[in-house]
């Protein structure tokens, strides 16, 4: 019994409102099909004839007023019209719409065959019952010729069972998508928009920054809102592990995006800018005390008029609970990038009457303003200062140095550092610090070799000075190193490019690496077929998978560098040819060095 009412209503979901000729109404369920409508499962079908359905006053508008309204009778009728198709809506491969000639109890996935091995992927039908949407896999989709659709023993309201066919003859989609817009939500997912329904994952996204650094994405599939409605032509980006996104402009490259169908039409090529502004409020990471001074870092760079406003800051004294100002002549100081706020009080003052340190009104760069709060005492204090933990060699001209704890980037100097291979001294070009990482980033004007060495030695670490430049935040120098710390091969090996071949038969795609690599059968034989090895390459000419038939590892020789050989099926020398590698949880194509680098992401075309 389909019940509608006049306006929004609340808890017309429940079987106690409502009485049949004067008895509980026996029902299975209640369905909500909007605000106003309501589904009634009867337990048992009604015979013919006159009933009598009454609202009882526990259902409400949303001013609080009760249903008003007098029993409605409703007479059910025997059916006996024939259940058929009334009209074949629409046909693609992948969905079909229908309407049946009267209403009909749900159907289900199982209850629908479709010859021509089509698989069933999901059946929604509309609020008049009459008309449904089945989705069909888009690997199994109905065949471009067309085939028989059966719904099985299909229930019409009154009773009556039928199997019901229908012949389809789908539209061809050959049209490619487009990309029409993208939308920022909550400053960490970029959501794409496309003219149709596309793959959600396997193509190709690449976001650079207004310096033309590439910033790393992850692909999260088809865009599902609040309500739970997933949209198929709508695709999520974001930065791995959800980090925001930093606000300013971006160009973001789009190509390989295919559509839902099984032709998969594919893209052309686009460039488009992405404009991300800030809307997250800043947020206080911690507090630490040292001496009279308190050490507040924030999450992001902070507004200076704000952040140095004495009237950002008060504490609460549970004493009294009083909430008061500092003195006057408190001194209020921005450092680390205008991420942290030093509050140096009054020699006078006692640090101890501080039970909650109070912030509100400090804004960021772009005018957001954080949520007021409270932060009890104590504080944590300033422990140790930050050292070196170890070192790496994770590029042809890059060393990175692993702190233990943040510095003040401000403070970072070069001339803190010294690098050496044997009688060499390595010159520092360029000199840097990741916040998330903890870590320094060295760049030398040399070119280290794929082993992590230089000029046939071991590169080693050591600080200048026994009073570094280089800080933290609270003013401790770095602590020196007692002893050179070797900087450890994290230098990955990786591809430098590739050729075809044909070898008279089929073609050979010839990959040259920067090192020898380990492999399970070693040199001059073929690679595992597994996902630890063959499994983690995809080739294509003309962007169609191109099946590799064969492959082969060697090491470098006198005349020739490291290579991986992988073939293909024909003389596709004049095709478009494109490599993929992505190394999975599995690679266990690693080099020789005793931390094993496993063998680099790469694309090469």
């Amino acid at each position: 019994i389909r019940v509608k009412f006049s306006e929004p209503v609340r808890f017309a979901n429940n079987a106690s409102n409502y009485t049949l000729d004067g008895k509980t109404i026996s029902t299975t369920g209640i369905k909500t099909v909007n605000e106003s409508t309501v589904d009634i499962s009867l337990s048992k079908r009604l015979e013919s004839g006159t009933y009598e359905l009454a609202v009882r006053s526990g259902i409400v508008d949303y001013a609080g007023f009760k249903v008003m309204a007098d029993p409605i009778k409703f007479t059910v009728e025997e059916d006996s019209v024939e259940l058929g198709v009334e009209e074949t809506i629409s046909v693609t491969q992948t969905r079909l719409e229908i309407k049946f000639t009267k209403p009909v109890e749900p159907i289900t996935k199982e209850q629908i065959l479709a010859r021509g091995g089509s698989v069933v992927t999901s059946v929604e039908y509309k609020e008049d019952m009459q008309t449904y949407i089945i989705e069909f896999d888009r690997t199994a989709a109905i065949r471009s010729e067309g085939t028989e659709v059966a719904f099985y023993n299909v229930t019409d309201l009154y009773g009556n069972r039928a199997t019901v066919k229908v012949n389809v003859f789908p539209t061809i989609d050959t049209d490619i998508p487009e990309f029409t817009g993208y939308e920022v939500k909550n400053q960490d997912k970029i959501i794409l928009e496309f003219s149709e329904d596309v793959v959600p994952t396997g193509a190709t996204y690449i976001l650079e920054n207004i310096a033309g650094v590439n910033v790393p994405l992850s692909q999260l599939g088809w865009y599902t809102d609040e309500a739970g409605k997933t949209y198929r032509n709508k695709v999520v980006l974001q930065r791995p592990g959800g980090v925001p996104f930093d606000a300013g402009s971006y160009i973001l490259t789009i190509k390989d995006v295919v559509d839902y169908t099984p032709q998969e039409n594919r893209i052309l090529e686009v460039s488009t800018e992405i404009r991300i502004v800030d809307d997250i409020s800043p947020e206080v990471k911690f507090v630490r005390v040292k001496d009279n001074q308190l050490f507040i870092s924030f999450s992001e760079p902070v507004d200076p008029n704000t952040a140095l406003s004495k009237n950002s800051y008060r504490y609460l004294d549970l004493k009294t609970y009083a909430s008061n100002a500092f003195p006057d002549d408190t001194e209020y100081e921005l450092i680390a990038g205008d991420k942290t706020v030093v509050i140096t009080l009054p020699e006078y003052f006692d640090m101890k009457v501080i039970d909650v340190l109070q912030i509100s009104l400090v804004m960021d760069l772009a005018g957001n303003v954080m949520e007021g709060k409270g932060f009890p005492a104590p504080f944590a204090t300033i422990d140790s200062a930050p050292k070196i933990n170890s070192a790496h060699v994770t590029g042809k001209n890059t060393i990175v140095l692993n702190m233990n704890k943040e510095i003040n980037p401000d403070t970072l100097a070069a001339e803190d550092f010294l690098l050496t291979a044997g009688d060499n001294v390595l010159n520092i070009n360029e000199i840097s610090y990741d916040e998330e990482s903890k870590r320094i980033i060295i760049t030398v004007e040399e070119l280290i070799s794929s082993n992590g060495q230089y000029a046939g030695r071991d590169i080693y670490v050591s600080t200048t000075s026994d009073t570094p430049l280089t800080s933290d935040i609270y003013g401790q120098p770095i602590q020196p190193t007692s002893n050179p710390i070797k900087a450890i091969d994290k230098y990955p090996p990786y591809a430098t490019g590739f050729i075809a071949v044909y070898n008279g038969e089929n073609t050979d795609i010839i990959i040259s690496l920067n090192e020898n690599i380990r492999t399970t059968n070693g040199s001059g034989k073929p690679l595992v077929n597994n996902d630890s090895e063959l499994g983690q390459f995809i080739v294509l000419a003309d962007n169609v998978v191109a099946p590799v038939i064969a492959s082969k590892y060697e090491d470098a020789t006198s005349t020739s560098t490291a290579r991986i050989i992988l073939t293909i099926s024909g003389n596709k020398t004049n095709s478009k040819i494109r490599i993929l590698f992505f190394a999975g949880p599995n690679n266990a194509l690693e080099d020789y060095s005793s931390s094993a680098n496993p063998l680099a992401n790469f694309e090469l075309q």
